[in-house]
C-alpha cells in the first residue's frame, strides 16, 4: 500500500472513532449518547475494501455499544475536509 493510502485509511479510522454523528432523533451533544460518524475514502461503504471494513466495524459498535451511526460516502478526494467538517458542525 502506498503512503497516501495508509494516511487516508488512518484519517478514516480516526474520524470514525471520534467524529460525532448528527441525527434528528438523537442528541449527540449529550455525554451519555455515543455517536459515530464515518467519512469514506472515495467509494461506497460496500466497496469490498477498507470502506466496507470500517462500515462493518461501525455496525458492530452499533450492536454492541448501542452507538448512533451516520456516514458520508466521499465521491471526490477534494471533499474529505468538507465531509469531516459536516460531522464536526
Amino acid at each position: 500500500m502506498s503512503k497516501k493510502l495508509y494516511f487516508v485509511f488512518a484519517i478514516l479510522i480516526i474520524a470514525a472513532m471520534v467524529t460525532p454523528a448528527c441525527s434528528t432523533k438523537v442528541d449527540c451533544s449529550k455525554a451519555d449518547t455515543f455517536c459515530v460518524g464515518l467519512v469514506t475514502d472515495v467509494g461506497k461503504v460496500d466497496d469490498k475494501s477498507f470502506n466496507q471494513s470500517a462500515w462493518e466495524a461501525l455496525q458492530q459498535a452499533k450492536k454492541d455499544l448501542k452507538a448512533t451511526l451516520k456516514y458520508i460516502e466521499t465521491t471526490d478526494s477534494k471533499d474529505y475536509a468538507k465531509n469531516m467538517a459536516t460531522f464536526a458542525d
